[in-house]
């Protein structure tokens, strides 16, 4: 099977361009049509559909995106299977009009079982996906009821940071910048005080594109930089580069033209 390169939604500006959350490694689409389906099908074109939810859970690796087109399934089993990251995510969105009517194979009492996943992360991916096909009031309500699930069961729990970063990603795109602001740094507040290198990394980056938003360049330099450090320090290859050109786009804002050389030359790496 042919992976595809993340696509990018066209943003609300230029600034948000860098690091969309559709990039967070999204791998392949696979889409689900009840009436026109068939599972014998590749599944990787609304043409050429699978028919069951199960036959995508049981197709499916971290990153991957399934669209399940309005119909009428049975539930499905995913269990003892490798499953999501928290950097890839797997998803699977519904159309209007998709209804779960019967439980999945081998369940007595559950429409869907999946192991390893709960309410708050499933609210989250809900709220990703509702972010990139444009619908931020279902958005911000999926993100809302994710954000409420988490901190029920810890407040300064690992998943708080994930969540605060897409409310703040959100925030950004509806040109609410003083409270994308303020959920970006309290995830980076947090994530740094449970050690988690990734998610403080992914929230100095998008804060930084947010001060670069709101024209304070200085901030967004010195916030890129920070993120650059953990990404060298964890090897993120992608995140490195990313801070690099968040840190490019700060250096001009500032308008500081000699550009420091590895900066000047990050859009070479997300080549090589």
């Amino acid at each position: 099977m042919t992976r595809r390169p993340a696509s990018r939604t066209p943003a609300a500006s230029r600034l948000f361009s860098l690091e969309t959350l559709e990039s967070r490694l999204l791998l392949t689409t696979y889409y689900v049509n009840a009436a026109s389906g068939a599972d014998a099908n590749p599944g990787t074109a609304d043409a050429a559909a699978f028919k069951t939810l199960q036959k995508a859970a049981n197709t499916v690796v971290a990153g991957d995106v399934v669209l399940v087109r309005p119909g009428t399934y049975a539930g499905f089993r995913r269990m003892n299977a490798p499953g999501g990251t928290a950097a890839a995510p797997i998803r699977f969105s519904a159309d209007p009009g998709v209804v779960v009517n019967s439980f999945g194979p081998n369940e007595t009492n559950a429409l869907i079982n999946l192991e390893n996943t709960n309410a708050a992360d499933g609210y989250n991916n809900l709220g990703i996906n509702l972010v990139l096909i444009g619908q931020w009031d279902r958005a911000q309500e999926a993100l809302e009821r994710a954000f409420a699930l988490a901190t029920e069961v810890d407040e300064r729990g690992a998943k708080v940071p994930m969540i605060l970063d897409s409310l703040g990603e959100l925030h950004m795109l509806r040109g609410d910048l003083d409270q994308a602001k303020d959920y970006l740094s309290r995830a980076v507040a947090l994530a740094t005080e449970n050690g988690n290198k990734w998610y403080a990394g992914q929230a100095l980056r998008t804060l930084a594109r947010c001060y670069l938003a709101i024209a304070d360049p200085s901030n967004a330099l010195a916030k890129a930089q920070e993120a650059l450090t953990l990404a060298e320090v964890i090897g993120d290859r992608q995140a490195i580069c990313e801070s690099r050109l968040i840190a490019a786009e700060a250096y001009l804002q500032i308008r500081q033209l000699d550009i420091p050389k590895g900066y000047s030359k990050t859009a070479r790496c997300f080549n090589r």
